[in-house]
């Protein structure tokens, strides 16, 4: 798997992959993207993948949520089989417990999104990522971006509520300083 193969932090002198830090139940190993290695030896072989449920020996499973995009084809029989999917969900589970795990597991998260921001391009896929601290990261990037946009609109707002505030006494262009508020228009 890409992520477990190549993605590993450095903290105090030991590297971190995500069988270090995946969300374990009983020692049962680290839950996988098991849909993608049964599709994948599936259409290898040649055989149908039906959608939502597959089912293939002892193997089955509900695609319904790992797959978007889906089309379908029918058979003979009237069964939905998958002909191809536009979007693949994938989810790695991390442990956040206790604090510095759970500091260890962001910094793998920030990890593993530069390594998919690095993605080479490719005409066939799209990589969208959301973990933990994409909100957070997002939320600061825009305030970071957005800033001096504010500060330009507010300047202006205030320049044009001052002029628009200024009376002129008819018929000249000397200001009626009884009648003009700009004082008030930048308080108000």
């Amino acid at each position: 798997m890409f992520s477990c193969s190549r993605v590993r932090v450095l903290y105090k002198h030991h590297y971190y992959t995500y069988h270090d830090l995946c969300l374990q139940y009983k020692g049962g190993g680290c839950p996988a993207n098991k849909h993608i290695h049964a599709l994948s030896d599936l259409y290898n072989h040649g055989f149908n993948i039906t959608f939502p449920h597959f089912r293939f020996g002892t193997e089955s499973g509900y695609l319904g949520g790992a797959l978007g995009g889906v089309s379908l084809m029918k058979t003979e029989n009237g069964t939905n089989i998958l002909a191809g999917a536009r979007a693949w969900f994938l989810i790695y589970h991390l442990k956040f417990f206790p604090v510095e795990t759970s500091y260890i597991s962001g910094l793998w998260e920030n990890e593993l999104g530069r390594h998919l921001a690095a993605y080479p391009d490719d005409p066939y896929i799209q990589i969208t990522y959301f973990h933990s601290q994409t909100l957070t990261d997002e939320l600061k990037r825009n305030a970071e971006t957005l800033t001096p946009r504010f500060i330009l609109a507010i300047t202006l707002l205030v320049v044009f509520s001052m002029l628009c505030s200024i009376a002129f006494i008819d018929g000249t262009y000397y200001i009626d300083w009884v009648l003009s508020k700009p004082i008030l228009a930048i308080l108000g």
